[in-house]
């Protein structure tokens, strides 16, 4: 919508410049110069200045002013927070087409798409929920939001050019929300087309070559998400902690903290409190961690969960889920 309005606005400047400006000055100009001459001004005429001055006027505000662009936020709002109301889901298979392909192996968590599929229906409803690869899918007017169940994993079509993680990006961009169940998003990839590399876990970044002040070259490897995101770093590795959340946290995304039956977590590579543009949703007292929060990027939002989700008796799931629930309702009454 943004491009949209911006071809408008280039197109009504263009109008003005070279047509409707110099006419309606012109036109303007000869019924002022009848008037004081005392001569009749024809209807036609007078018609035709009124209708030239009132688009002058419309063309003036769009071309030159910010109203359009307030009036394209206000109505991207609401249609999204519509859209969010019974928001489309898309739960990764693992997969990037339909052919025989082998998932990557989950990190730092149990539940496999099916248990995420289940465990959403059960307490939406009325959502759309569906289990598929990342294929061509990644579009936010038709799916709102894309659950990654691998953790700290993903699926990658081209583990050197990383173009999953690039539609990825320009899926969160345009506004649909990417939400990763464990720890650091794309900390490892996996070419399910790749029967060479099943059960392999490779780290997933760009790689850049350094040259000392002695000809030392090292050679250090950027993590695909700091580069999104440098600001976020993981803490420690899997550890019990209870869970709460602010006054504003509970009022945001409330049914968090005791989903699951308690406020018990355990916690993996949670985020530092006061991570730079992160809104919590839930944390740890002791230590104090953001367990869960979110990212905008673009017009949409990586949803992040620093947990350790293995276990049958791991309430950490429930959470999760609550969190998913959460969002989409935050998202349906406009982002207040």
């Amino acid at each position: 919508m943004r491009a949209s309005i911006q071809r408008f606005r280039d197109l009504a400047i263009f109008a003005l410049t070279l047509f409707i400006g110099p006419l309606t000055i012109t036109l303007i100009a000869d019924v002022i110069i009848q008037v004081i001459k005392q001569a009749s001004v024809p209807i036609w005429q007078l018609i035709t200045t009124t209708l030239l001055a009132l688009l002058f006027g419309f063309l003036m505000l769009v071309g030159y002013t910010d109203r359009l662009d307030r009036l394209a936020v206000t109505l991207e709002g609401r249609l999204r927070a519509r859209r969010f109301r019974k928001p489309s889901v898309l739960i990764l298979n693992g997969k990037i087409g339909e052919m025989h392909e082998v998932p990557p192996r989950p990190q730092i968590t149990d539940f496999t798409p099916a248990d995420w599929a289940r465990a959403l229906a059960g307490v939406t409803g009325d959502w759309r929920i569906e289990v598929g690869p990342v294929g061509e899918r990644l579009n936010p007017q038709a799916c709102q939001v894309v659950v990654n169940p691998f953790g700290e994993t993903y699926p990658e079509e081209n583990p050197y050019e990383y173009t999953t993680f690039s539609k990825i990006r320009r899926y969160v961009e345009s506004g649909g929300v990417f939400v990763n169940v464990a720890g650091i998003p794309f900390w490892y990839c996996h070419n399910p087309t790749d029967f060479s590399r099943v059960g392999q876990l490779v780290r997933a970044g760009r790689l850049q070559i350094e040259y000392g002040s002695d000809d030392a070259t090292t050679v250090a490897q950027t993590p695909l998400f700091a580069s999104l995101f440098p600001q976020v770093s993981g803490g420690p590795d899997s550890t019990a902690v209870q869970c709460v959340q602010s006054e504003i946290e509970h009022e945001n995304f409330a049914g968090i903290a005791n989903a699951g039956g308690d406020t018990s977590a355990i916690m993996f590579r949670a985020y530092e409190v006061g991570t730079q543009d992160m809104i919590p949703l839930l944390r740890s007292a002791d230590p104090a961690k953001w367990l869960i929060g979110s990212l905008q990027y673009g017009e949409g939002y990586f949803l992040l969960m620093g947990l350790d989700l293995r276990g049958p008796q791991n309430t950490g799931f429930a959470k999760a889920i609550a969190a998913v629930k959460a969002w989409a309702s935050y998202e349906s009454h406009g982002r207040p």
